[in-house]
């Protein structure tokens, strides 16, 4: 199945909820592992800069930006017990977990009023939070360093 094939397609049903798929793992509305909220999008830093043209007349205006912008994605998982939960992060910290020999994967992104887009990078960082560990309830933050910072549009909305 092609990277981005279990994220949600229908606006009018998925329009105001966020999700993510990375390494054949969904994370948001119809999956274990809920989504609280995404930073990285919007986020890409620019600068104008200004170059001297040097012994020719005037100066060429331009930007600059950022070369790499993390993601990090908040989210939270209740499985019913410890043990379930358990298993859970297991399979959070997998999907998260960089290949053999470190390659660029998609991090593909489902937000409110933009659908599906995708970034390309690398999986930094996973941290599970077992704060109710008992009941199968914990919280992560999986960070994603997007080498392109600005997100590809997938889909086209109305």
């Amino acid at each position: 199945m092609p990277a981005g094939d279990l994220l949600p397609t229908d606006m009018e049903e998925f329009g105001e909820i966020y999700a993510a798929e990375i390494n054949g793992l969904l994370m948001g509305y119809t999956s274990a592992y809920r989504i609280s909220g995404i930073s990285g999008p919007g986020d890409v830093k620019i600068r104008r800069i200004t170059d001297d043209n040097g012994l020719g007349p005037g100066s060429s205006n331009g930007y600059d930006f950022l070369s790499s912008v993390n993601y990090d994605i908040q989210g939270w998982c209740h499985s019913g017990s410890a043990s379930t939960g358990e298993i859970a992060i297991d399979a959070l910290w997998q999907a998260w977990n960089p290949p053999e020999g470190a390659v660029d994967v998609e991090l593909h992104l489902w937000r409110p009023g933009f659908g599906h887009q995708y970034v390309t990078g690398r999986p930094v960082d996973m941290t599970p939070v077992r704060e109710f560990m008992p009941g199968g309830y914990f919280t992560f933050v999986a960070t994603f360093e997007a080498s392109d910072p600005i997100p590809t549009q997938v889909t086209v909305l109305p």
